[in-house]
């Protein structure tokens, strides 16, 4: 086999080394972009979060009880694909408006159950 010249040999050997300094700086920059996004995203999240618990603050102000919130939480779901999950949660940390209908109905159900046991 022949033997390649000291001087291909370094250029070979550059260009590796230039070729995996590339691959890492792209491996590096991708991840600090993603890391980027994903705090912006957060932190939109989070205002939105907070604007609809303004809201929800709004409806009790005016005097709307669990009826007015469900509404306001089922029609919140609907409109807004990014909500997967919504629940209003009182001061007895008892939830009173949820995404999924089905939970409040079943917890309705316990607390009525929990009442009647109580009663006797």
């Amino acid at each position: 086999m022949k033997k390649m010249a000291m001087k291909t040999r370094i250029i070979l050997t550059s260009l590796v080394i230039l070729w995996m300094g590339v691959f890492l700086l792209v491996i590096n920059s991708i991840r600090t972009v993603e890391s980027g996004i994903k705090s912006s995203m957060v932190k939109q999240f989070v205002e939105e979060d907070k604007q609809i618990a303004a809201q929800a603050e709004i409806i009790l102000e005016k005097g709307g009880g669990t009826e007015e919130l469900q509404s306001f939480v089922s029609n919140l779901i609907q409109k807004n694909q990014n909500i997967a999950y919504a629940v209003v949660i009182d001061t007895t940390v008892t939830a009173i408006a949820h995404s999924d209908t089905e939970k409040i109905i079943l917890m309705i159900q316990h607390i009525q159950y929990l009442l009647q046991r109580k009663v006797r």
